[in-house]
């Protein structure tokens, strides 16, 4: 395990070069100084300095990385890193706060199209919608949605999700409070029966919001006829209200 910070996202290659950490399978890594120049880059523009591909691909050694935790990086390095280093064991990566000195893109997209062997994916629902692709490598992902006023009949574009992941097996939803209601039930009947192929939904998985136990079963009991007593087998999918249960 390793926990390190850099001054330039190209130091990374010192970090992972063959044989130098050979048995490195967690690894942390912080660029602390965004606006430092090192002396091979003086004269170029702190938007020009990136990683090299053709360094990344002779020098680099992911192999043995289970969990990667980047903070602070370009956009653009992160992209060549993902799309440049073979890493089939990694179970976690982390990134936080990337940052793109040109302009706001949408960076969703191109980390996954550069990550094919993804499974699992947090990510809100305003950057993942307007991703391009359908990432049949996904299988769970946590949808964070933006608390909405009036409360919509739908709370994000179920087909559009559809679309992005048919493989979908898990579903967590998080960050805003989904009302135990009539909207709810016709919203939920939707995912499963979109989702062909989901085992486990989450619903207000970050929520406090606390119900009543009569409301609650009411509820569920709504939700069963609206399946036809058949809504929680037709695919053996099991759904949770986090904060209800």
């Amino acid at each position: 395990q390793l926990t390190s910070s850099i001054q330039r996202s190209n130091e990374l290659i010192l970090l992972l070069q063959r044989n130098v950490w050979p048995a490195i399978e967690y690894l942390s890594v912080t660029n602390e100084e965004l606006h430092i120049v090192l002396p091979i880059n003086e004269g170029k523009s702190t938007s020009c300095i990136q990683l090299c591909k053709h360094d990344l691909h002779e020098r680099f050694n992911g192999t043995r990385l289970r969990y990667l935790l980047i903070c602070y990086l370009n956009l653009t390095d992160v992209v060549i890193l993902l799309g440049s280093l073979t890493m089939p064991l990694l179970e976690n990566m982390i990134l936080v706060d990337l940052y793109d000195h040109i302009r706001t893109c949408n960076y969703i997209k191109q980390i996954l199209d550069a990550s094919p062997n993804l499974s699992h994916l947090v990510v809100t629902w305003k950057d993942f919608r307007d991703c391009s692709n359908s990432y049949l490598n996904l299988r769970h992902v946590n949808l964070i949605l933006e608390p909405l006023c009036p409360e919509p009949t739908e709370y994000f574009n179920i087909d559009r999700l559809a679309q992005l992941v048919f493989n979908l097996r898990s579903l967590e939803i998080s960050y805003t409070t989904i009302k135990l209601n009539e909207n709810l039930v016709q919203f939920i009947s939707k995912i499963i029966h979109r989702l062909d192929q989901l085992v486990y939904l989450i619903v207000n998985k970050d929520c406090l919001y606390q119900v009543k136990h009569e409301k609650r079963k009411m509820f569920k009991e709504r939700l069963l006829a609206v399946g036809h007593d058949q809504l929680f087998d037709c695919n053996n999918i099991k759904i949770k209200f986090r904060r209800y249960d």
